[in-house]
C-alpha cells in the first residue's frame, strides 16, 4: 500500500482540519511535539511544542494520508514523501 506523507511548515493541524472539512474522513492520530517525553537527544523548543509530530487521516477504507510539521523551514521539494507498506501474503 502506498501512503502519501505530507510535511508542513508549521501548518499541519490546520491543513488536516481543512482536509477533514473538504473530503470527510476520520482523524486516526495526531500527536504534538509537546506529548513526547523530554530528552536531551531530541530537545524541543518552547515555540515548537504545538507542532504536529505525527498525524494520520483515513479518507477511505484503505486511503490514508499522513503528515507532520517540520521544526525547520522546508523547501517545496521536501514536503512530500511516499510511505510504502508491504504485507506478507499472496497477491
Amino acid at each position: 500500500m502506498i501512503k502519501p506523507y505530507l510535511m508542513f511548515n508549521r501548518e499541519c493541524e490546520e491543513a488536516f482540519k481543512l482536509y477533514i472539512e473538504a473530503f470527510g474522513g476520520e482523524l486516526i492520530a495526531m500527536q504534538k511535539y509537546s506529548e513526547i517525553p523530554s530528552s536531551p537527544d531530541f530537545p524541543v523548543e518552547e515555540s515548537d511544542k504545538d507542532l504536529v509530530l505525527y498525524s494520520q487521516l483515513r479518507l477511505t477504507k484503505d486511503g490514508i494520508i499522513m503528515g507532520s510539521d517540520s521544526y525547520r523551514e522546508l523547501n517545496d521539494s521536501d514536503k512530500v514523501v511516499v510511505s510504502v507498506e508491504l504485507r506478507h501474503g499472496t497477491y
